[in-house]
């Protein structure tokens, strides 16, 4: 099974994924951690991608897919999620080319939440420095030093630049711009799945879950 998991900037993709990637014991990736595992080992991949974000530029899509698909291939992955990939046209037709052997990606789920819950969400959100988890600012009051407790990461926990209010009215736009194009894409292919993830975290859980139950993937 081969998933894709998508929404906006604090739709909670990378808490849902977690759940269901172990739920359903594939492998997730999370581009996120993939870049940070680049970086960790000084790849030449990551070196390249380096020289754009010292000088403040997105990273290209030829470096983003080439991480993604060496993943894919070199974990002889045929069941996985994918989140936080891909984030445009040109990443996605790169990837069903990748799989066209296979059949392509399965399904994709989309997470919708509107703007303003969105911006309120992100406002709110910590983020370790060490393991990335995020966390809520309302939850930190039952947190010591504000230290990351994921499986006694005790890293730092900080607010993103992206995530104060000037900066996140830009990134939904980008994400307007260049991933919001996906949910008409995998539509188009019959692959999309679209839940509202305006409810708690376990209420998102159960709709994704009930998905399966009732075979709709």
């Amino acid at each position: 099974m081969k998933l894709i998991l998508l929404g906006a900037p604090g739709a909670g993709k990378g808490t849902q994924a977690l759940s269901l990637s172990r739920n359903l014991n594939i492998s997730w990736l999370s581009s996120g951690d993939l870049f940070r595992s680049h970086r960790n080992e000084n790849s030449e991949l990551w070196k390249q991608s380096f020289s754009y974000i010292e000088k403040g530029l997105l990273v290209p899509d030829t470096i983003t897919i080439k991480m993604v698909l060496n993943w894919i291939d070199q974990e002889n992955q045929n069941s996985f999620l994918l989140d936080g990939f891909p984030r445009n046209i040109y990443q996605a037709d790169s990837l069903e080319q990748h799989l066209e052997s296979s059949g392509g990606i399965d399904k994709v789920i989309y997470i919708s939440v509107p703007d303003e819950m969105l911006i309120k969400r992100l406002s709110l959100r910590m983020v370790c420095k060490e393991c990335g988890n995020p966390y809520n600012k309302i939850e930190l009051n039952n947190f010591k030093n504000n230290l990351c407790t994921k499986y006694g990461c005790s890293g730092e926990l900080y607010q993103r630049e992206d995530d104060k209010p000037e900066s996140i009215k830009k990134r939904l736009q980008v994400f307007m711009n260049d991933t919001k194009p996906l949910i008409n894409y995998y539509s188009d292919k019959s692959k999309l799945i679209e839940i509202d993830g305006t409810g708690s975290i376990n209420s998102v859980k159960e709709s994704i879950e009930l998905l399966f139950v009732k075979n709709k993937i």
